[in-house]
């Protein structure tokens, strides 16, 4: 067994941006010798892990001491999100060490460290300083992990808990999911990519003929929470009278984080 050292978790993200994939559980230290060392990546259901890897970060030297390739596409667990466990051996027991999460380019997805902080000197994670968390894992028992709680759809959203029981490759006791919304573009209600006068003729056709939006926040063109003639004109006066532009989402690509939001399902224009 390698030393009982008491670790306390540390995360940095790479970048503020919201992360595709996140490491979810992981286990280094339990009483006696060492069992079940692994992590666990988690994220959007589908997502194929084919060249992403895991690069594990000695804190004597902050230099990478051993890496795996993951591999597998993430499956449907709850709300399209899921995860996969990859067995790790010989993971160190802290003071401190860490983990960082690589993506298929070479960048850092995430970088994790326990009991202390590590600024990288070699490997993908180099130059990158991480930060405390506050958990950790003193000789713990057996089949016991340190895991993400909590509710969201990111990294960010979720808090680390343990050493509590494990749950490799299924999402963790106390962690649920939402789908993200979809973003749209607002006033694009035809979802074709552009901002026109067929955009109000759709927006007349979802008010008076049959087919309905797949997002009316799209349609919602002055943002006032109702789908109504109104936006048709607002979209006009817009292009024809040097009216207002659309609230955000515009011109690019975002969710309407505001109170009038009226739904959408899905917007084919965005990714």
């Amino acid at each position: 067994m390698k030393l009982p050292i008491a670790a306390s978790l540390v995360v940095l993200l790479a970048s503020s941006s919201a992360h595709a994939l996140w490491i979810n559980e992981f286990h280094y230290d339990n009483v006696s010798a060492d069992q079940n060392e692994g992590v666990e990546v988690a994220g959007p259901a589908g997502t194929n892990l084919m060249g992403w890897s895991l690069v594990a970060y000695n804190g004597n030297g902050s230099e990478s001491y051993d890496s795996i390739h993951v591999q597998g596409i993430i499956p449907d667990e709850g709300a399209g999100y899921g995860a996969i466990w990859f067995p790790f051996v010989g993971l160190q027991n802290g003071s401190p060490d860490g983990i960082a999460l690589i993506r298929p380019d070479d960048s850092i997805e995430e970088f994790l460290t326990y009991e202390g902080t590590i600024t990288a000197a070699d490997g993908p994670a180099v130059g990158l300083l991480s930060s405390d968390v506050g958990v950790s894992e003193v000789s713990s028992a057996v089949n016991t992990s340190l895991q993400r709680i909590g509710f969201g759809s990111q990294a960010a959203d979720f808090t680390w808990n343990g050493p509590v029981p494990h749950s490799r490759g299924l999402l963790n006791d106390g962690q649920s999911f939402v789908a993200p919304a979809p973003t749209f573009v607002r006033g694009d209600c035809n979802a074709d990519g552009g901002y026109n006068i067929a955009d109000a003729v759709r927006v007349l056709d979802l008010l008076f003929g049959t087919m309905p939006a797949t997002c009316d926040d799209a349609c919602d063109t002055n943002n006032d929470g109702n789908l109504d003639i109104a936006d048709a004109v607002f979209l006009l006066s817009n292009l024809f009278s040097m009216g207002a532009s659309p609230a955000a989402p515009y011109p690019g690509c975002g969710v309407d984080t505001g109170a009038t939001s009226i739904g959408c399902a899905a917007f084919a224009a965005c990714p």
